[in-house]
């Protein structure tokens, strides 16, 4: 089938440029310095999106978004950058060594696999005339690596661009699912009421798989620690 084939070639694309990345020679540890740690922190400041987007533009990961500021993960020249820029960094509280505690209210918010499961399922019964799952495979233990296609027509292979979004690569990035589960919903829900979304779906094949690493999502479900 000529959309399998042209799926593959998507896919191919991120799996290459990974090889390739692997490939590049490292530098000596004779010549290297030691490699920062990173530590958790509570940075109180920020309370917009533009002076979020400046605590992330320092390399920090944002984990979580608080009335009072951000959770992040911070190398100590990150918590440097950060304090530059005038907010107040200080380090989060020690967390239970625990894996199995109860984590934050934040990261409860984040789909689980199974949550995705059921939410692409739901989507796909609600909108069949544009919108079908698939299957690309299995990953390494065992579970379907899931995605929807999004189209006017939706089984058929048009001749029109191909778009491909792939998210929660790494088993911590769980934002990005909840980013793909989204665009699925605008595409879908605001698919004959907005035509700004009606014209993307009727004039192109959408692809979105949400979690492709899904043993990686499992392995961190109510397991918050570093």
């Amino acid at each position: 089938m000529r959309s399998s084939r042209r799926l593959r070639s998507l896919l191919a694309v991120p799996a290459a440029l990974a090889l390739a990345l692997t490939g590049l020679a490292a530098p000596s540890a004779a010549s290297a310095p030691g490699p920062e740690t990173a530590g958790q922190y509570v940075v109180t400041g920020p309370r917009t999106g533009q002076q979020r987007s400046q605590v992330a533009r320092t390399g920090a990961a944002v984990n979580a978004v608080r009335a009072d500021g951000l959770e992040v993960s911070a190398l100590p020249s990150e918590v440097g950058a950060i304090r530059r820029l005038g907010f107040t960094v200080r380090p989060a509280p020690a967390q239970a060594a625990d894996p199995t505690a109860a984590p934050s209210t934040a990261a409860t918010s984040y789909h689980t696999f199974a949550e995705m499961r059921q939410e692409v399922d739901s989507v796909v019964a609600a909108h069949p005339q544009i919108a079908r799952q698939f299957v690309v495979g299995r990953s390494y233990q065992g579970r379907d690596i899931v995605g929807v296609k999004i189209s006017d027509n939706v089984a058929a292979d048009e001749n029109e661009p191909e778009v491909l979004v792939i998210a929660n690569i790494h088993a911590r990035e769980r934002l990005t699912a909840e980013q793909a589960l989204d665009y699925i919903g605008q595409l879908t829900a605001g698919y004959g009421s907005n035509s700004r979304i009606t014209n993307l779906v009727n004039t192109r094949e959408i692809y979105v798989m949400p979690m492709v690493n899904p043993d990686g999502q499992v392995g961190v479900t109510g397991n918050y620690l570093p």
